[in-house]
């Protein structure tokens, strides 16, 4: 047998460029079924588990929610508000002040849909 030192370029294949070399990496915790699914969806996909993820947290369409807070204080004080209208309303049925009983209740009805909006955010 011949066990010479092969002379001229290495075997194997040719180093990457710095540039396209991975070499940070992204840990994920998921379950057993959650595994099994990237397996086979990555299986799939003709890729393997490591391809199918970076293309996927790359390329899809993540849907960022965004809840804007109302404070508690304008919360408290629009309720306020919607109570002295439906009292003064109230009083103006009992008087006989027909006109003024029918704005007031015209602003409640626009204040009503003004309040559970806010309550839902």
């Amino acid at each position: 047998m011949d066990t010479k030192a092969r002379k001229g370029p290495p075997g194997g294949r040719p180093r990457k460029d710095a540039h396209n070399l991975r070499d940070e990496w992204l840990r994920a915790r998921v379950r057993k079924d959650e595994l099994h699914r990237v397996e086979q969806l990555a299986r799939d996909a003709g890729k393997s588990s490591s391809e199918y993820v970076r293309e996927a947290a790359l390329t899809a369409r993540i849907v960022i929610k965004r809840y804007r807070r109302v404070e508690p204080v304008l919360l408290h004080e629009l309720s306020r508000i919607g109570d002295n209208l439906n009292q003064i309303a109230r009083i103006c049925n009992t008087t006989g002040s027909d006109r003024r009983a029918q704005d007031i209740d015209d602003f409640l009805d626009e204040l009503r849909p003004v309040l559970k909006h806010l309550y839902e955010l």
